[in-house]
């Protein structure tokens, strides 16, 4: 490569270096804070506990816990990480942090390896590291997504470049794993097993598909007979209760907005993909990937159009179209070469100049990501007040700070409330969390509840009968201890037993 080609591509590459180099410092700059950094991040940190308890995560609802929809791998390998380092926030920020590095190091290398070329894997690595500021700065919370999108990754990288039956027999076992970390993975196993059957033909493609169908089915069956039944309601019937009300506007705003608009130039790529067929020994590879690109995006779009769906479910198609960026950048990059140096020259300062100014427009600011100044003493004082009162607490937004209080947490908001959401309802799961919590609320035993809104709660006419607000706030300002992420929300309303 010349002077001036090396040139062209300095700010592209650059750029792409800083992206990570500023995910990398978010990451670290904030992982020991020992609030949520997401308002979910808590009660993930009281799954993991459950299992240092040896408590089954799949039960019965209880105030004492509701699970999650989601499958439970990231929860024991946290476990056996807060083993050594303990539970918290900071320790599954880490196992998060360590995720998205090997899926960053299998992107660079699976990019790298097709298409020869390290420059090329260095700006789809940019890019996807710069979808950082899109994707609800996910890539170190206290969340699973990572996790799954790492290994469902490392499976397409064993079944694109295995070349004995070992390597797909690891790459099955590793879709298995990747779905035991988000249910989102199970359509990828049909884009898996046709590109398999695009690479190696149908009969050797079996022992990638049949070993992920075994593997996959018997974790279900085997979950669901483990937990009496409740693993299926939490991980299977529950997520179906949220529907497509009220989210109308992606149905095209996916598309147009969180696709195109955000991520012109990986989606044109993508489109170009699609629209270069291969023949001869390079049809199978491109079948692969659009496949399993395609259904990337697509897996993103079924779930971004449903109720409860953040900015985290779009990590799947973010993949997805920065695969296709390096891929399609190579091609050209190696049909320019093919026609001389001189179209080689130019090809090189145009796609410079076009990811330089991609990788420029998804540039954001690091700082904004941190806490701010005041959230740490905010919650210290927070936890002090929970520790003065009382018996029992119950702040069901964040049940975490109960415990960090020194106390019992009890069952997480957003759990009772997916849960709640389903209409069918086979083990009475509803009825059981409603006459727990009226009897809880009955009997005062909480001496203190608070709630992060005072009109976002389940149980309004037990909570209006038994309890009063107690007109205070424990936050001195008005702008400290929210989440970096997510909703805006902190535990505001306090609530007292109401005295006959």
């Amino acid at each position: 490569m010349n002077a001036r080609s090396r040139l062209a591509l300095a700010p592209a590459v650059g750029l792409a270096g800083m992206a990570v180099v500023a995910f990398v410092y978010v990451a670290l700059r904030r992982m020991s804070y020992p609030f949520d950094l997401e308002w979910m991040e808590g009660s993930i940190v009281e799954h993991v506990q459950r299992v240092l308890d040896g408590k089954p995560i799949f039960a019965s609802p209880s105030v004492e816990f509701v699970p999650y929809l989601y499958n439970p791998l990231y929860y024991y390998l946290s476990a056996l990480v807060a083993k050594a380092m303990g539970n918290g926030t900071s320790t599954l920020r880490f196992v998060s942090f360590c995720c998205t590095l090997a899926l960053f190091a299998t992107l660079y290398q699976l990019v790298a390896r097709e298409s020869k070329s390290r420059l090329c894997a260095v700006l789809t690595l940019g890019v996807f590291a710069a979808t950082f500021g899109l994707n609800g700065q996910w890539f170190d919370l206290a969340r699973t997504d990572t996790l799954f999108a790492a290994l469902l990754l490392g499976s397409a990288w064993c079944v694109r470049f295995a070349e004995r039956r070992r390597g797909l027999l690891v790459g099955a076992a590793l879709f298995c794993l990747a779905f035991l970390a988000k249910q989102t993975a199970l359509p990828s196993l049909v884009a898996l097993a046709l590109g398999a059957w695009a690479l190696r033909g149908f009969r050797r493609s079996l022992w990638f598909t049949l070993p992920a169908v075994l593997l996959t089915g018997g974790s279900v069956l085997c979950l669901n007979l483990w937990t009496g039944g409740w693993y299926w309601y939490y991980a299977f019937m529950v997520p179906f209760g949220h529907t497509t009300s009220g989210r109308e506007s992606l149905v095209f705003d996916f598309w147009r907005v969180e696709t195109l608009a955000q991520l012109p130039v990986p989606t044109l790529a993508f489109i170009v993909l699609l629209a270069s067929p291969k023949g001869g020994t390079h049809r199978g590879p491109w079948l692969f990937y659009v496949l399993f690109c395609s259904c990337q995006l697509m897996a993103a779009y079924l779930v971004r159009i449903h109720g409860g769906s953040y900015l985290n479910d779009l990590i799947p198609a973010h993949v997805g179209l920065s695969i296709a960026f390096g891929l399609v950048f190579a091609a050209g990059f190696e049909r320019a070469k093919e026609l001389g140096p001189a179209w080689l020259e130019r090809a090189r300062l145009v796609g410079g100049i076009v990811a330089a100014v991609q990788l420029a427009a998804l540039m954001y600011n690091p700082q904004a990501m941190l806490p701010k100044a005041g959230d740490l003493e905010a919650g210290m004082a927070f936890i002090e007040h929970l520790r003065e009162a009382p018996g029992e607490v119950f702040v069901p937004q964040h049940p975490n700070l109960a415990r960090l209080a020194g106390k019992p947490s009890h069952a997480a908001f957003q759990a009772m409330s997916d849960m709640l959401l389903l209409e069918v309802d086979p083990f009475d799961a509803k009825g059981t969390l409603y006459r727990a919590f009226h009897e809880a609320f009955a009997s005062h035993r909480f001496s203190t509840i608070v709630l992060d809104h005072r009109d976002r709660w389940f149980f309004q006419d037990d909570l209006r009968d038994y309890y009063r607000p107690a007109g205070v706030t424990w936050f001195d300002q008005p702008d400290v201890f929210f989440p970096t992420t997510g909703g805006p929300c902190r535990p505001d309303w306090v609530y007292l037993p109401a005295r006959p």
